[in-house]
């Protein structure tokens, strides 16, 4: 067998084992998923180095055309290659010790490995059929996976496969197109100028179908739409991590190999991603669910990404590249983390939590270091990633949407400060003294991403140098790859002044511990604190922004879901079907008179 095709079938076969087992054996379960996982990551990473190697198949013809599975290892295959197959370790570790005590179907942990088998399919492809069918074996796997949760899973999991469906309704014409005018479905074999009204069409249909797996608007409202659903696993692993690797891995794709992208193009795909950094924000910064308000900050991030990519430039697309990565490290230890807590406290209410701190302590440190990262704040990694598109942006002299990109960053941090007060500091929720620690298959995954969220950030340039640039390379002359003495943030040099700053300050905290102390009153606004006054919960932080003027309305109407896609989809289609019944009123007369307009428009067709 190629090896380029064991992360595949060790995946495979492992969820293959899975899913013919006739009932879920906790311990067996659990070590073959973990063990399919590692063998297909391990794999993985004996690729590395190995670009350029294929494999592939004639499948079928019909007529001249030969749908074949090809295979192929790009550089920026690769660097998806490798994070698919981690987080599957990561999410296999997990659910191994979320769901020890919990029920969940027995398929679940065999359709977790085959997501992770059709998304290596998805970097790997050389082929437009062969991704569009691993593309849409994602959207089922996502669909069934969705169901698997409690309450309104079934109607979100629907709600889910719509958006992404017709969407990819939308990337399947567009590869016909394609055949059509070019002859050929190799990917490698591709580069499309968009100057014609066909191609630019084409270009849309491919964006709205990344746009739709990684979750940007307009196409974004199934993944809040899942999050109080969905097992929290799940959404860790899948809209938290691979839809988004896998949607902007197919925007790049496009971007860099498939076709020359337009100005004006590029000029919209900048326009989305500002819309969705600040919609998004100011949306999760009202919510008062932990995996509502993640699931806002998951769309939130994917403009970032849309951002970079949109520049056009090396700079620009290595940073949109390096925040999808760094997003699905962070945005994963968010969603599990929160899974800690739902798995302890029985809730992710922010109202009904607090005082966490102590209780979870690995889930507490690695969620602030997720939360900080996920804020741009430095050294983490999310704050290289911006600085790279902030610096693309700066290029390109588009201030505007630097000017968004930063104020997102800003209220992404605001929100988070509500998050950490009110799970871990604040009152102690209601039976909490009776929660227990985090165990090591759960408190382990987290440690790792919180982790990885410093080493990427403080070493910035060793993904940079190995993953990210031999990524893109190809797509630009070599004058315009970046080094690192051209860049005016050098991440471990800063991460060594701001140490230094913070051991300078702790000398002089305790320098002053023996210096004289003045005792005062503390000052309260001349008002004295009464026993009767509560504690200002964390959901309390930003209650004002719902009722400032002109905000109100678009709130009520957000949160109702006025500008969803799927609900003025639903609508339109009502008036439609409305339209029809009319005309269809049972009379003979009507239909009569239907039959011979038919006739006379087919005569006049034919006649000329």
């Amino acid at each position: 067998m190629n090896e380029l095709l064991y992360p595949v079938f060790f995946t495979g076969l492992f969820g293959l084992v899975l899913f013919i087992l006739p009932r879920r054996i906790p311990f067996l379960t659990n070590f073959l998923t973990i063990a399919g996982a590692l063998l297909g990551f391990i794999s993985a990473l004996a690729l590395i180095g190995k670009s350029g190697i294929s494999a592939g198949w004639e499948w079928f013809t019909v007529d001249n055309l030969t749908f074949s599975l090809d295979f192929t290892l790009t550089r920026l295959g690769l660097m998806g290659l490798l994070f698919i197959t981690f987080f599957g370790v990561i999410i296999s570790v997990f659910s191994a010790g979320y769901y020890a005590n919990r029920e969940i179907s027995r398929f679940y942990f065999p359709f977790i490995l085959w997501t992770v088998t059709v998304s290596i399919g998805i970097v790997t492809a050389d082929n437009l059929f062969l991704l569009l069918l691993c593309w849409e074996v994602t959207t089922v796997l996502l669909y069934y996976l969705i169901n698997m949760g409690k309450g309104t899973a079934n109607a979100a999991a629907g709600k889910s496969f719509v958006i992404l469906g017709l969407s990819d309704v939308l990337l399947l014409l567009g590869i016909v197109i394609i055949w059509v005018q070019y002859g050929t479905l190799r990917i490698s074999a591709l580069t499309i100028p968009v100057e014609s009204g066909l191609t630019t069409a084409v270009f849309i249909f491919f964006l709205v179908a990344t746009l739709a797996k990684a979750g940007a608007i307009p196409v974004h409202s199934w993944i809040p739409a899942i999050s109080e659903s969905a097992p929290t696993p799940v959404m860790a692993f899948l809209p938290a991590a691979l839809d988004k690797l896998l949607g902007i891995y197919f925007l790049g794709l496009i971007n860099l190999s498939i076709f020359k992208v337009s100005h004006s193009l590029s000029m919209l795909m900048l326009i989305i991603g500002a819309v969705t950094i600040i919609v998004s924000v100011m949306m999760a910064l009202i919510q008062h669910n932990l995996k509502k308000l993640l699931s806002f900050h998951a769309v939130s991030q994917v403009g970032y990404m849309v951002l970079g990519i949109g520049t056009g430039t090396m700079v620009g697309v290595i940073g949109g590249l390096f925040h999808m990565i760094n997003h699905a490290i962070y945005k994963s230890c968010l969603f599990l983390g929160s899974a800690v807590v739902e798995n302890r406290a029985g809730t992710t209410a922010l109202d009904k939590l607090g005082g966490l701190a102590r209780i979870l302590p690995y889930t507490f440190i690695s969620m602030v270091i997720a939360s900080l990262a996920i804020s741009g704040i430095p050294p983490l990694n999310g704050f290289f990633s911006k600085w790279l598109i902030y610096q693309s942006l700066v290029d390109i002299n588009q201030p505007i949407f630097l000017v968004a990109a930063m104020f997102g960053s800003a209220l992404t941090l605001a929100s988070f400060v509500k998050v950490i007060h009110s799970v871990f500091f604040g009152s102690p929720a209601p039976g909490s003294e009776k929660m227990k620690k985090e165990g090591f298959s759960l408190g382990a995954p987290l440690v790792v991403l919180a982790a990885l969220c410093i080493i990427f950030g403080v070493f910035a340039s060793l993904p940079m140098k190995y993953l990210l640039i031999p990524a893109v390379e190809g797509s630009y002359p070599q004058s315009a790859v970046p080094v690192a003495s051209d860049a005016i943030w050098d991440p471990t040099l800063a991460t060594g002044l701001i140490l230094a700053g913070l051991v300078i300050g702790m000398l002089i905290f305790l320098l002053g511990k023996f210096l004289t102390k003045r005792q005062a009153e503390v000052f309260v606004g001349g008002s004295e604190f009464s026993d009767r006054l509560k504690p200002v919960h964390g959901t309390d932080f930003y209650n004002t922004i719902i009722d400032m003027g002109g905000l109100k309305g678009a709130y009520r109407d957000g949160e109702k879901g006025t500008f969803d896609i799927y609900n003025l989809g639903g609508r339109i289609g009502n008036i439609l079907v409305q339209s029809l019944r009319a005309l269809h009123n049972g009379v003979l007369s009507t239909y009569l008179s239907w039959c011979i307009i038919g006739l006379g428009i087919l005569l006049f067709i034919l006649v000329r």
